[in-house]
């Protein structure tokens, strides 16, 4: 807190406009170039906002990078990505077998999958392993209704959290036409657990932070 305006106080002025709080992360970002009048993190009007975490929505190659090679699941099956994901949301998961990355997929992501299914919305979750080993890859596997990148195709993971700026465990959320809705997936789930707000459009978040925002000047 420093002066007149706080994180709470911006969180006070969200109030009952989104469903989540503003990010520490982009808060402090907002300060910091509010003070150096020169806004590395600009906000303008209609920009996207992935929950706060500041996240444009660019087009990517994603269909491209997934390619035609099949996809598994803990059954044993396999899929054609095109056909899969075609007409979709795209639910990338990047995540490995330990905690709190498969805490978050069994506690938070796997019910809002459940109520999503039942609600007959369109989208598919693929999981891209980040698991240091097969074994915790297939038994990780075995818990998620969705479909995988095979674990020995390392060239096609390691290019998917290329091409999408993955380093760490990560939930990014794509439109059918490989735009990025949100890079932070998992803060979105986690602000909305029964997903009524989804695909998680930070439109409405990018104009509540222009909004706050004006409060630092």
């Amino acid at each position: 807190k420093e002066g007149p305006v706080s994180y709470y106080s911006v969180c006070r002025c969200l109030k009952g406009h989104i469903g989540g709080l503003v990010s520490w992360h982009h808060f402090h970002a907002l300060i910091r170039d509010k003070r150096k009048h020169r806004p590395s993190v600009p906000i303008k009007k209609n920009q996207n906002i992935a929950m706060g975490c500041g996240a444009s929505s660019p087009a990517v190659a994603f269909t491209s990078a997934l390619g035609n090679a099949a996809l598994v699941n803990a059954q044993g099956q396999t899929m054609d990505p095109v056909a899969l994901i075609s007409g979709r949301i795209r639910l990338v998961l990047f995540s490995y077998n330990m905690p709190p990355a498969n805490q978050f997929t069994q506690y938070r992501l796997l019910p809002v999958y459940n109520a999503l299914k039942a609600q007959g919305k369109q989208f598919e979750v693929i999981f891209v392993s980040m698991d240091q080993s097969e074994d915790a890859f297939k038994e990780y596997l075995a818990t998620m209704p969705w479909w995988a990148i095979p674990y020995e195709d390392t060239q096609r993971k390691s290019g998917l959290q290329y091409l999408l700026n993955v380093q760490q465990p990560a939930l990014v959320v794509l439109n059918e036409n490989d735009e990025i809705i949100t890079n932070d997936g998992m803060a979105a789930v986690e602000n909305d657990p029964q997903g009524n707000n989804f695909p998680w459009k930070p439109n409405k978040m990018g104009n509540m932070l222009e909004e706050a925002g004006s409060l630092l000047e």
